[in-house]
């Protein structure tokens, strides 16, 4: 097919494409014969604030605050070479040469080239010398633990209760920055703001706060907290005063304890206590000691630790009550107790008692009583509950028991000679 050339340069399309080429081949031309070199701009060259980090380091510094800085590096030379230039290929640092000592420093940038291939005769850096300076603090870098203090300031407690304690989780935290800013701070708070009067335990999530010795407000800037929230749970206890009350044990048989408990004298007859109010509202009094009738002794006033049930505090600063009776009518008398008799002897064994009597035995009650008492009213009882029986000679103890007369009661402690042996009583 014959190709019509006027027809073909007559066409505006065909002119503007005949141009564009001839415009390239005219550029390559040029950029590689005429004019070779050229400019290109290495853009967004992240500055390495690790790199020469033994210079601050060696005087014992760190860095405490420095910007995430990048720089636009110019780059002139050979086309066919700045042209695949990357970031990768430069390390921008700043210079540390002025840093001696704590505090802030506007550094300049300094350029490392890490191509390896880097032909300093085919290209340059024309705009190192007009990078931005950078502001970078400097301090030593320490970290110290503190104790989470609680500011319960702010909380009401309802009439009838009484604030026991703020516990903390975690309890404590750990600091970390410039040993200048941390040495200003004293403690570690965690308030609590809380609306309204409180008769219940409470826990709330606290936002910890820095104070220093004077207890102002403080704000480290370029310190960091292991934690900065804290759980802070307020026990609220109810509060409450109670009658107090002592209790018996080794009581003989047969004796009426209500006799000596209405003769009962207590140094404190009340105390303020608290506790949870599910346990103290089923409370109308406390028992707080137990007093041995085997001691009772007349006219003696007997010292006794105060001793709560578990989950109730002491909320005043009595720890012992002294305890006396209304002697009034009582009297002492001691006798011989020659009728010994056994009880609760297992089958199998027999038990005999060698001693004819127990000598020296006292008594205790009602004046009258006492004197109207005859020795054979009085029984000392060999009880074999008492006893780790085995066959043979042994010392036992014995239970004096006054069984037609509730009022009195032995006092003290006694023993008698008996023998033990196996096999039936036939």
């Amino acid at each position: 097919m014959k190709i019509n050339l006027q027809k073909l340069f007559n066409s505006r399309l065909f002119n503007m494409f005949l141009s564009l080429v001839i415009a390239v081949i005219s550029w390559v031309i040029v950029v590689t014969t005429i004019n070779p070199e050229g400019e290109t701009v290495v853009q967004s060259v992240p500055v390495n604030f690790d790199y020469d980090s033994a210079s601050y380091t060696a005087n014992g510094l760190d860095i405490v605050s420095a910007p995430a800085a990048t720089v636009d590096i110019r780059v002139r030379g050979k086309r066919s070479y700045i042209n695949n230039l990357t970031p990768d290929d430069f390390l921008v640092y700043p210079n540390y040469t002025q840093v001696h000592g704590a505090g802030e420093y506007s550094l300049n940038l300094q350029v490392k080239i890490q191509n390896n291939n880097w032909d300093s005769s085919s290209a340059s850096i024309i705009n190192e010398k007009n990078f931005a300076p950078v502001e970078v603090v400097f301090d030593t870098v320490i970290t110290k633990t503190f104790t989470i203090n609680t500011d319960t300031s702010s909380v009401q407690v309802a009439n009838g209760y009484i604030f026991d304690k703020a516990q903390c989780s975690p309890g404590e935290v750990t600091l970390k920055g410039p040993e200048g800013e941390i040495g200003k701070v004293d403690k570690i708070i965690a308030p609590l703001y809380v609306e309204g009067e409180r008769s219940e335990s409470i826990t709330q999530s606290s936002t910890l706060v820095a104070v220093d010795e004077n207890g102002d407000e403080v704000h480290p800037k370029y310190v960091s907290f292991s934690t900065e929230i804290a759980e802070v749970t307020l026990l609220i206890q109810q509060r409450k005063e109670l009658p107090l009350k002592i209790e018996f044990t080794n009581v003989p048989a047969g004796f009426d304890v209500s006799t000596l408990q209405n003769r009962v004298k207590l140094s404190t007859e009340k105390l303020v206590v608290s506790g949870d109010s599910r346990k103290l509202d089923n409370l109308n009094e406390l028992t707080i000691a137990y007093f041995d009738v085997s001691t009772f002794a007349l006219d003696k006033i007997y010292t006794m630790p105060i001793t709560l049930p578990n989950g109730i505090k002491n909320q005043e600063n009595i720890t012992t009550v002294d305890v006396t009776f209304d002697y009034n009518g009582l009297a002492e008398r001691t006798i011989s107790v020659k009728d010994i008799r056994t009880a609760n002897v297992p089958e199998n064994y027999q038990v005999k008692p060698r001693s004819k009597k127990v000598n020296n035995v006292t008594l205790i009650g009602p004046k009258q009583e006492l004197e109207g008492l005859t020795e054979g009213a009085v029984i000392a009882q060999l009880n074999s509950e008492d006893l780790q029986l085995s066959a043979g000679v042994m010392n036992a103890p014995v239970r004096i028991l006054v069984p037609g007369d509730s009022n009195i009661f032995a006092v003290g402690n006694y023993t008698i000679e008996c023998e033990v042996s196996t096999g039936s009583k036939g």
